[in-house]
């Protein structure tokens, strides 16, 4: 979930970062306000990137993960904190098979099928107690310091409910189920398993949407730390939905019949690509480049 960077992968699997990078979250081995695309230093091959909110996260073809940047919660996974602008190994004490990263933290599903989480846990993003604390710059919470509940090292989460298939990671974390169940923490204090099966899972800001297993799209919402999640049943207009992602407070997704692209959500500077500013609660075909 970044605000601010991207990063894409080639052909070969070298991976090029872009934007902002005052943490060393391109990968460049600087840090700088922003920089146009380069290229992600250490000559690893990736299978597949992540990022996260000023850090970025990278798994390679032989199933290692490393990260770089923002390191002030530990959401590197290093076992220290520090930023780092070139990519470094996630202290994890098995093979990794996929991962998320989010509002600084991340959590990555072992080969062995369990799931690990490390970073800030101050909302409840690791699962479980993090017995640690991190004492940040008042820019992350608006005070001269703070100290947060963190792990720099991956923590197992406990009592899931079996083997996630799949994750995805904003202010919190849900898991998907080979069955098709979701289960989501970090949002709110609670573990909530939200209702329904889903073929695939997006997160946002304290929300997530879902393409159920009957090509229907449903979200939920997390008010606050009590309250359950409100559930959206469907959201409608997009027939046959694939690829959905989730940004900070919007989504997007392809649908039927001409493999258009759909966005809804927040739209106070642009970002669903429709021609205009307005928000709106249900998907919009995104204009014609």
């Amino acid at each position: 979930m970044s605000y601010d960077h991207a990063c894409g992968l080639t052909n070969s699997g070298a991976a090029y970062c872009w934007g902002e990078n005052s943490s060393g979250q391109l990968g460049l081995g600087t840090s700088s306000e922003t920089e146009a695309s380069g290229a992600v230093v250490g000559g690893l091959s990736f299978a597949t990137l992540v990022v996260g909110t000023a850090f970025t996260c990278g798994l390679t073809t032989d199933q290692r993960m490393y990260c770089w940047g923002d390191n002030s919660l530990g959401q590197l996974g290093i076992s220290s904190t520090g930023n780092r602008s070139v990519p470094t190994a996630v202290a994890t004490p098995e093979s990794i098979a996929t991962m998320a990263a989010g509002f600084r933290h991340a959590c990555a599903i072992a080969t062995s099928g369990t799931t690990y989480c490390w970073g800030a846990d101050d909302g409840g993003q690791l699962g479980r107690p993090a017995g640690e604390v991190c004492e940040v710059p008042g820019g992350y919470y608006y005070s001269p310091f703070v100290d947060v509940s963190c792990s720099r090292t991956p923590l197992p989460l406990p009592n899931a409910p079996g083997a996630f298939a799949a994750l995805t990671a904003s202010t919190g974390t849900c898991g998907l189920l080979g069955s098709g169940e979701g289960y989501c923490w970090g949002f709110s204090r609670s573990t909530i398993p939200p209702e329904g099966r889903f073929v695939t899972l997006a997160a946002g800001f304290q929300s997530v949407c879902g393409i159920t297993t009957t090509q229907s799209i449903s979200c939920w919402f997390y008010a606050d730390s009590t309250a359950p999640p409100s559930m959206l049943s469907v959201v409608p207009g997009v027939a046959d939905p694939i690829g959905l992602v989730g940004g900070y407070e919007h989504w997007c997704v392809i649908g039927a019949p001409a493999k258009t692209a759909y966005c809804w959500g927040n739209n106070y500077t642009g970002q669903l690509g429709n021609g205009t500013l307005v928000a709106t609660p249900i998907p919009r075909p995104v204009a014609a480049p």
